[in-house]
């Protein structure tokens, strides 16, 4: 305990005080100009300080947002949806049979939303409720006897 507190007095003696109402020591060294009060104009005193090349490359990110990120995400979901919904139709992704097993779907306290049996993004088509599906989902033209 003793060689952790002169450990530590060694290393922060040398580093100077700061105290809440004073200005900050830090910054005086490291910009002597530094004023911790700004120009008085609020909370963007910053801003007037920037040099205006620093706002050379916007009009390039602008247009790399507009033209090449928004595309992107739009072709990319556009390829996901296409792709997903083949995978979906089939016939191993159907839902499983309903089996009323003793330690699923318990319901200890009701859900604070909806109804208090729902869960908070419930599907009534895929989502079992503790007494089985709520719809039936339509036949899409395949034999269960040949699958």
């Amino acid at each position: 305990m003793l060689a952790m507190r002169s450990c530590v007095r060694r290393f922060t003696t040398s580093l100077p005080r700061y105290s809440g109402s004073g200005p900050s020591v830090a910054m005086k060294e490291v910009d002597p100009n530094w004023d911790p009060r700004g120009s008085g104009s609020g909370r963007n005193d910053g801003w007037e300080r920037h040099d205006p090349s620093d706002h050379a490359n916007v009009p390039l990110w602008n247009k790399l947002v507009w033209f090449v990120a928004i595309p992107a995400v739009v072709v990319t979901s556009i390829y996901a949806y296409v792709v997903e919904k083949e995978h979906m139709s089939h016939p191993e992704h159907r839902r499983p049979p309903f089996v009323a097993y003793e330690y699923l779907r318990r319901r200890t306290k009701p859900f604070p939303w909806g109804d208090g049996n729902h869960t908070l993004f419930h599907n009534p088509e895929v989502n079992a409720l503790p007494d089985g599906y709520e719809t039936e989902l339509p036949s899409h033209g395949h034999d269960e006897a040949h699958h």
